[in-house]
C-alpha cells in the first residue's frame, strides 16, 4: 500500500468517526440559531464530548473568537491519538461557525468537506511519525488525568476573565466615545453658526489667537495632536 493510499484509508476512516460529531454540531447550530448561543448552556453538563464540551463553555461564556482558536489549539495538544486529529478540527470550526451565526446548512456543508489540503498533509505527517503498533492500540479517546483536565479548566478560566475585564474597559472606552462624538457634533454645529457670521460681516475665517488661547491650555501632547486636528477641520467647514 502506498502512503498516499494509507492516507486515504486513514481519512476515510476518521470523517466515518467523525459523522456523529458533524450531526451533534449541526444540531447544536440549529439551536443557537433558533434561541440564542446562550441556549446551548443547558446542553453543556451532558456532552460526553470533552473536547466539544469545553467549546461550548467558551461559546457561552462570550469568550472571543482569538480565545477560542488559542484554548482549543492548547486543548488539541492533548489529543495525541490519530483517531482524533480530523475530530478535533471540526469541533474548533464547528464551534467558531456557530459563534459567527453561520446558517446550520452551511456549517454541515463545510465540516464534511475537511479535511482540506493543509490538515490532509498533518495528517499524513503524523502517520508517519507514529509506528503502526502505536496506532493500531491508540484508545478510541485521549486519556486525560483528573489533574491534566484540572489544570486545564484553571487556564481556561483565568483566560476568559480577562477576556470579561478587556470586555468591561472597552465598554467604557465606548461610553465615553459616545460623548465625545456627541459634543463634537454640538462644537461643529456652532462652528457652522460662526462661519455664517464670519461671511455675512467679512471676517477672516483664520484666528490666530483664538487657535492659540485653545490650544494653550492643553498640556497633553496627544490631546493637542487631536485638537489641532479638530481646529484644522472646523476651519475647513467655514471655508
Amino acid at each position: 500500500m502506498t502512503a498516499k493510499t494509507k492516507t486515504e484509508t486513514e481519512i476515510k476512516k476518521q470523517k466515518e468517526m467523525c459523522v456523529p460529531v458533524i450531526k451533534r454540531i449541526v444540531e447544536l447550530a440549529e439551536k443557537a440559531r433558533a434561541g440564542g448561543i446562550l441556549a446551548l448552556e443547558e446542553n453543556i453538563e451532558q456532552e460526553p464530548n470533552f473536547f466539544l464540551k469545553t467549546g461550548l463553555y467558551l461559546l457561552t461564556d462570550g469568550v472571543s473568537d482569538e480565545n477560542i482558536k488559542e484554548v482549543m489549539q492548547a486543548l488539541s495538544k492533548a489529543y495525541s491519538f490519530m483517531s482524533l486529529t480530523l475530530q478535533k478540527s471540526i469541533i474548533t470550526y464547528g464551534i467558531l461557525m456557530i459563534m459567527q451565526g453561520k446558517n446550520p446548512q452551511q456549517i454541515e456543508q463545510f465540516l464534511y468537506a475537511m479535511p482540506d489540503e493543509k490538515l490532509t498533509e498533518q495528517i499524513e505527517k503524523e502517520m508517519s511519525e507514529y509506528p503502526e503498533s502505536i496506532k493500531a492500540n491508540a484508545p478510541a479517546a485521549p486519556f486525560l488525568t483528573a489533574e491534566e483536565i484540572k489544570a486545564m479548566m484553571e487556564e481556561i478560566k483565568a483566560m476568559m476573565n480577562n477576556q470579561i475585564d478587556l470586555k468591561d474597559f472597552r465598554n467604557k472606552i465606548d461610553e465615553i466615545d459616545d460623548k465625545i462624538i456627541e459634543l463634537l457634533t454640538q462644537r461643529f454645529s456652532v462652528v457652522k453658526e460662526v462661519g455664517e457670521y464670519k461671511k455675512l460681516h467679512g471676517l477672516e475665517v483664520l484666528n490666530q489667537g483664538r487657535e492659540a488661547e485653545i490650544l494653550n491650555k492643553i498640556t497633553d501632547k496627544y490631546i493637542l495632536n487631536i485638537y489641532a486636528e479638530i481646529l484644522k477641520s472646523c476651519r475647513e467647514m467655514q471655508m
